[in-house]
């Protein structure tokens, strides 16, 4: 070997000699540093690495494990702490953010909007806050959210409890829970408690309750507790509604306000546990500031003002001397009718009396036919079960305003047990009067049925 040879050799032995004492960090292109299997190294200087429990890479099973998971069982499987967890952040001088984790007071899992947790803070610069919340322990999903600009709690807006059921906000008419997305104030919302309203443009129209249905005119000039039409279970009578009063009875109620007078009613009925009641229909208006029973269908009998009619046409009149019911019909000029009224007196002597009074009207010609009755009820003349019967016919005009007869009165049948009582017409200004005449000491009970026949011009 040459000279030259082993000098180059020589002073090679002893550059690896030198370089064996030196640090590798300190000689360029080597890197120094400790971690343990599994870890994922990563760089902490220049030339300086390091691995962490928090990052693990299990490369049999191409698995990775973040946050302190020892033995990943998923491609990649994160352990987030109670107040940290993944943090999505988007571009911009003003990015939106997106949490997840875990919430450090309820132990469930969360979905946050632009407020991390461990945050006190519910609104972040002027930006809304929404929460989805998966529950760990209160076993419900839900879904809250504070309005920008605001530090107050964030509010429940829908929800999924532990009995599935799909539970969201009150609402209002003017916003209504259930609504559209081109009609955003058309919709349905909870009205109170046990009670669903219906909005329409922004007014409630409907409201459902267990006792009652109530539906108005959904616009401004109807104020927030008017009702047009109310439709009420149970209702026993014409005046306050109930609730539990008749089994399966239904009315339809137009008012002009909650609470207030009813204007009509339509009761649908059915026999209650003790069957005081028919399976009928009752149609109710108002008079006199109270609902009174204008006509009742029960079974086959109809009756008018008469809530147990006895008869196919069952017709009662409230008012004694008013008219009862009227039949017409329909002519060019003047309608044909027949006016039927009732009356009532009692008498106790021999003085002649009122019972019934017929206006004569102007440029109206009338006939009048009267069925008189009498039944003696007591007093020390007579006898017991005296009575008395009459037809007595007359037909009239209106001359100048005074009642003017027009040939004579006709008493075409009389039937009496005492020879002085009587019945028959006379006048007075621009009426007809039907007067009856009983007996001193004697009490008499007088009733009457009167048919009016006019024809006018």
């Amino acid at each position: 070997m040459s000279n030259y040879l082993l000098d180059r050799m020589d002073r090679l032995e002893e550059q690896v000699k030198r370089m064996a004492t030196r640090p590798l960090s300190s000689v360029s292109g080597f890197v120094s540093g400790s971690g343990a299997n599994t870890q994922v190294a990563y760089w902490t200087g220049a030339a300086t690495l390091a691995g962490d429990a928090g990052l693990i890479y299990d490369a049999a099973n191409n698995r990775l494990g973040i946050g302190g998971v020892p033995s990943p069982s998923y491609v990649v499987q994160i352990l987030a702490g109670s107040t940290n967890g993944i943090k999505l952040i988007g571009s911009g001088t003003t990015p939106a953010t997106f949490y997840i984790g875990q919430n450090p007071t309820a132990g469930d899992w969360q979905f946050r909007t632009n407020v991390p947790f461990g945050s006190s803070t519910i609104d972040d610069s002027g930006n809304p806050v929404w929460i989805m919340r998966m529950g760990y322990v209160s076993d419900d999903w839900s879904v809250f959210r504070s309005a920008a600009g605001t530090t107050t709690s964030n509010v429940q807006q829908i929800a999924v409890n532990s009995s599935s059921q799909f539970i969201v906000r009150d609402g209002t008419e003017s916003l209504p829970t259930l609504s559209f997305i081109a009609d955003l104030n058309t919709g349905f919302y909870r009205f109170s408690t046990d009670q669903i309203g219906m909005a329409l443009a922004g007014y409630t129209t409907a409201i459902l309750a267990g006792t009652a249905a109530k539906f108005r005119r959904g616009d401004s000039n109807s104020t927030f507790d008017s009702y047009q039409l109310v439709w009420y279970r149970s209702h026993t009578s014409s005046g306050a509604i109930s609730n539990a009063d008749v089994i399966g009875d239904f009315a339809f109620n137009a008012q002009l306000a909650a609470g207030e007078t009813q204007l009509a009613l339509i009761r649908v009925s059915a026999p209650d546990a003790s069957a005081n009641y028919k399976s009928q229909f009752d149609f109710f208006t108002s008079s006199v500031g109270a609902l009174a029973s204008a006509m009742t269908i029960s079974g086959k009998d109809v009756g008018i003002f008469q809530g147990a009619p006895a008869a196919r046409l069952h017709v009662t009149q409230d008012t004694i001397n008013s008219e009862v019911f009227r039949i017409a019909s329909t002519a060019t000029n003047d309608d044909p009718a027949d006016e039927f009224f009732h009356g009532r007196i009692a008498t106790t002597d021999a003085t002649q009396t009122t019972i019934n009074t017929i206006a004569i009207p102007a440029s109206t010609t009338v006939m009048i036919e009267a069925y008189v009755r009498a039944r003696r009820t007591g007093g020390s003349a007579g006898t017991a079960e005296d009575g008395a019967g009459y037809i007595v016919r007359a037909t009239y005009q209106n001359a100048a305003g005074v009642a003017t007869i027009i040939g004579a009165v006709n008493a075409s049948y009389t039937a009496e047990s005492q020879a002085g009582w009587d019945a028959t017409f006379t006048t007075s200004a621009g009426n007809v009067l039907l007067r009856v005449t009983g007996a001193v000491n004697n009490n008499v009970t007088w009733h009457s049925t009167i048919r009016v026949m006019p024809v006018g011009t």
